[in-house]
């Protein structure tokens, strides 16, 4: 369906480079990101954690349906492969290379809904300055899933479902607005937000927005994930996670993946790579997957894995040994041609990993605010001139 003509400021974008900037970049100070070798693994230790999974079955049952919101589907093996139309992650379509979905009301309603919510208020005071934050705080009550995906020809694309209005795109700072059927975009450079019927809140680069509303408006397939996409999606069953991240390979990421020792040759072989976590009746399910096409490339990859699993139980111990005591619990192995990851946190653990990743943020938290208190100490003051 072609798209129609958008204002001339808003030119077609370029092949995202986000993945160059991610949140989780390397930064001096961080634990794990000062260390020799800290970016290589980094990057196997994302492989490891959203990537190994669940062994061709499902995660086990959720012992409370209501814990999840009501737009997934049961994870049953046998059923075929499906898509759920008017869900983010559906919406965000289906041409990128990173998806992730996290259930923000079924975390809100779980066990450790508090543990998780503090957390993340400490994430923001570490890493956003006001009056973002607050923003960013008020917007997250009124959301229930968020997806996104990362393709190359739109870029970035974000999907909110929840409660909104036009004021909730104050905070991006938008210079432009243009119409598209009843809908109104908001736009400043190559960024544009959406609100669409008060349910969802859009914000893609360039005109990416446009195929999401496409979609909603049934002028374009409404459940475009397909393929490769939807057979990962399925068998993470990421429709019913908390959360869910699944990666297809890139071959931009081809000569970085392959400069590491013992996986040459093993690009070529990968399908996909996934990573759910589920509530269970214990605690939480960490179930990972990479799908390969060759037993030897799935061993290659679960070698590099406990070799990184081993340094980063190290580096761990030394910065936050509740997370190590977890690290050292991740079960990882090669069933056919797929090397997996599974972890089954106990609710005792499962709460003391959250309250250790919320002491990490709150120490960050705290580190920049006594950065902020020595600048403003050491500022000049000015003084009046007869």
């Amino acid at each position: 369906m072609p798209r129609s003509s958008a204002p001339a400021r808003i030119a077609r974008p370029r092949p995202s480079r986000s993945w160059r900037r991610s949140p989780c970049a390397p930064r001096a100070g961080d634990p794990l990101r000062s260390s020799p070798g800290g970016l290589a693994l980094l990057a196997l230790l994302a492989l490891v954690s959203f990537t190994l999974g669940c062994a061709g079955r499902c995660p086990e049952p959720v012992v409370d349906p209501a814990s999840v919101t009501a737009t997934a589907v049961p994870c049953q093996p046998g059923l075929p492969a499906q898509a759920v139309p008017g869900d983010p992650l559906t919406l965000v379509g289906g041409n990128g290379f990173v998806y992730a979905r996290v259930d923000v009301a079924a975390i809100r309603r779980s066990p450790y809904g508090d543990l998780v919510e503090s957390a993340f208020d400490w994430f923001l005071r570490a890493e956003v300055r006001e009056p973002g934050r607050t923003a960013v705080r008020e917007g997250m009550a009124r959301t229930d899933v968020i997806a996104f995906s990362v393709e190359f020809e739109h870029g970035f694309t974000m999907v909110a479902q929840g409660r909104y209005t036009e004021a909730d795109t104050e905070n991006f700072d938008l210079t432009d607005r243009y119409r598209r059927r009843e809908h109104t975009i908001f736009t400043r450079r190559r960024t544009a937000v959406s609100v669409v019927q008060g349910r969802y809140f859009v914000v893609a680069e360039g005109v990416g927005v446009e195929a999401v509303l496409d979609r909603l408006d049934g002028l374009e397939d409404p459940a475009p994930v397909g393929g490769t996409m939807l057979t990962a999606v399925t068998a993470m069953s990421a429709y019913h996670s908390y959360f869910s991240m699944i990666g297809i390979p890139a071959v931009v990421f081809r000569r970085e993946f392959e400069r590491e020792e013992g996986l040459a040759g093993v690009f070529s072989d990968l399908r996909w790579a996934g990573l759910s976590v589920t509530p269970s009746s214990q605690g939480v399910d960490v179930n990972g997957r990479v799908h390969t096409i060759s037993e030897g490339s799935a061993n290659a990859i679960l070698a590099k894995s406990l070799e990184v699993q081993q340094e980063v139980v190290v580096e761990l111990d030394r910065e936050v040994p509740q997370l190590a005591e977890a690290g050292r619990a991740v079960s990882m192995t090669v069933t056919g041609t797929d090397a997996t990851l599974t972890l089954r946190a106990d609710d005792a653990r499962s709460r003391a990993v959250i309250q250790a990743v919320s002491d990490a943020f709150e120490r960050q938290a705290q580190r920049r605010a006594s950065y902020s208190s020595s600048a403003t100490a050491t500022s000049p003051t000015p003084t009046a001139t007869p």
